[in-house]
């Protein structure tokens, strides 16, 4: 469905952006450096938004809640140099060349 509208680059950031650092994940059970790092960065990104936009059974977190669960999955869920990026990204620390 995506081909012609992205690249390979990014249809694997989307094919992996549920695989989890520690391997447990899917769809390829890819694990560590194995998870490209856009993928990476997918996967938190989509987690912040699914944390702090709240839904119909929960409530949405706060920023800090929402990066302290972020922070916890360093390593395990999450990439641990893309939850470092977020973490520079809400504390106002990082510089324009890093956000970009």
């Amino acid at each position: 469905m995506l081909t012609g509208l992205l690249t390979a680059e990014q249809i694997d950031w989307i094919r992996h952006h549920q695989e989890r650092f520690d391997g447990t994940g899917g769809p390829d059970g890819l694990a560590g450096c194995d998870i490209s790092e856009g993928a990476g960065l997918l996967a938190v990104a989509d987690a912040w938004d699914t944390m702090t936009g709240g839904g119909p059974a929960s409530r949405a977190l706060t920023p800090e809640e929402a990066l302290a669960e972020c922070e916890r999955g360093a390593g395990t869920r999450f990439a641990p140099d893309a939850v470092m990026a977020l973490a520079r990204l809400e504390h106002g620390s990082a510089t324009d060349a890093e956000a970009r």
